[in-house]
């Protein structure tokens, strides 16, 4: 998928790039504590996860609301931002 052009949150660590339902276990996996449970969904096959992972794209705003501006991060996690 390198290169291309792709509506999907996507994570690069280690110089390796995530994409769809990967992308958000492995940020999970990365945020540490209990997050890394978040691992037990890579048992899932990834089909179905991206699947899923597409449903909930493209009814996010219906289910949870659109904000008119982004929310502020907490202060602990400024030192994880770029």
């Amino acid at each position: 998928m390198s290169g291309e052009n792709i509506d999907s949150i996507s994570l690069v660590h280690k110089g390796k790039t995530y994409y769809h339902s990967t992308a958000i276990i492995k940020s999970l996996i990365l945020l540490g504590g209990v997050y890394t449970s978040a691992g037990l969904f890579f048992l899932v096959p990834k089909q179905i996860r991206d699947a899923l992972y597409k449903l909930i794209a493209r009814n996010r705003y219906k289910w949870f609301g659109k904000h008119k501006s982004c929310p502020l991060i907490p202060k602990e996690w400024i030192d994880r931002m770029i």
